[in-house]
């Protein structure tokens, strides 16, 4: 007798359970009737009545499973985008032909289907951390360009890990991140790529910030420098904004056992800029100048072995099994070696707000 009642029970929990909407409502007369048939006591039709009282007030979707994030994230943003261009060229050689070519092709044309693929995860943490990761695409791990050409016509494409950083923001202007990044400075096409990141340490100071001169509130985040038209300035803050950025960034990891000195050195490459905008009218007009150094140190990017004249030998790179440069060579490596390179420029602009129209010089 007792198991039939054990069952009767669990029927009548699945049966309530099922239609619990009803008890939403405050209508229990379901229960009442069990309960008058001796088929559940009252303190059983109670607890019965609280269960499907918290199923209402927390509805979920049957076919859904929600997504669970630690207390610790604060934001999450997860988008991309996607994009189709037929790349066209032709190039003409200046030179004249080599004597006795019979070959020479005086109009060089390239033309290319491409596209680009680009996944992005960037999250604010707890504490004034935040960080993010971008997957893309790209031909033959080219950091210069994250578009992969159309090859045959059943071909799949490779994916590339593009962007994977963190940074911490310990007060409003004063700004730390390490990791591949993307490029933090302001910058224009003629020294960087649109595409191009960075491997290695990035701090950021805002002195505008730090001393006061702007309305702050900005979240903590990693500023990606001539991606977007700056934005206008707050009413009622001073107009000049001033920021010191340096980068401290890994080219190439050498091996320190190696016989020969130019090899020993780790590759690396500093840049500072000292950047200046100007906004007035309220933003309509922005003037922007960024001076700049470059460093290169100098060390060896890969050969193992010297020539006759004692400079490293292009020949001796590291090969990999199928034939390309090894590990330690990006695609398109930097000269075989780099010698205290010394760079001094100084990107800038003048952009003005026509109404919804920015245009910039």
């Amino acid at each position: 007798m007792k198991f039939r009642a054990q069952i009767a029970l669990a029927a009548a929990s699945l049966a309530i359970l099922s239609v619990s909407p009803v008890f939403g409502q405050e209508n229990p007369a379901l229960l009442d009737v069990l309960v008058k048939k001796g088929i559940l006591t009252q303190k059983e039709a109670d607890k019965l009545a609280a269960e499907a009282a918290k199923e209402v007030a927390v509805p979920q979707s049957s076919n859904a499973l929600p997504i669970k994030i630690g207390d610790w994230v604060q934001e999450l943003d997860l988008w991309g985008d996607l994009r189709f261009r037929e790349y066209y060229n032709q190039l003409q050689p200046q030179l004249p032909p080599p004597p006795g070519a019979t070959a020479f092709d005086e109009h060089q044309q390239r033309q290319r289907i491409r596209f680009r693929l680009r996944l992005n995860a960037d999250f604010l943490l707890a504490n004034n951390f935040f960080g993010g990761v971008q997957l893309s695409t790209s031909d033959n791990r080219d950091a210069l360009s994250q578009n992969a050409t159309y090859t045959g016509g059943f071909d799949n494409y490779n994916i590339y890990i593009s962007r994977a950083f963190i940074g911490w923001a310990p007060e409003p202007g004063l700004t730390f991140v390490v990791g591949r990044v993307d490029n933090p400075f302001y910058q224009n096409d003629v020294f960087y790529g649109q595409d191009l990141a960075v491997n290695g340490l990035v701090e950021r100071v805002d002195l505008h910030k730090l001393l006061g001169w702007s309305s702050g509130g900005e979240p903590a985040g990693y500023s990606k420098e001539g991606k977007t038209p700056p934005p206008a300035s707050t009413p009622g803050t001073f107009p000049l904004e001033l920021s010191l950025i340096a980068g401290q960034f890994i080219f190439f990891n050498n091996n320190a056992d190696s016989p020969y000195s130019f090899n020993k050195t780790d590759a690396y490459q500093f840049e500072t800029q000292i950047l200046t905008r100007l906004k007035l009218f309220n933003g309509a007009l922005t003037i922007t100048e960024g001076p700049a150094v470059w460093i290169a140190n100098d060390a060896g990017l890969g050969p193992t072995g010297v020539l006759p004249n004692g400079q490293p030998n292009p020949a001796t790179a590291p090969v990999g099994g199928s034939g390309v440069l090894g590990s330690l060579n990006n695609t398109g490596p930097f000269p075989v070696s780099q010698r205290d390179e010394f760079y001094l420029f100084a990107p800038g602009d003048v952009s003005v707000q026509l109404g919804r129209l920015p245009v910039a010089v």
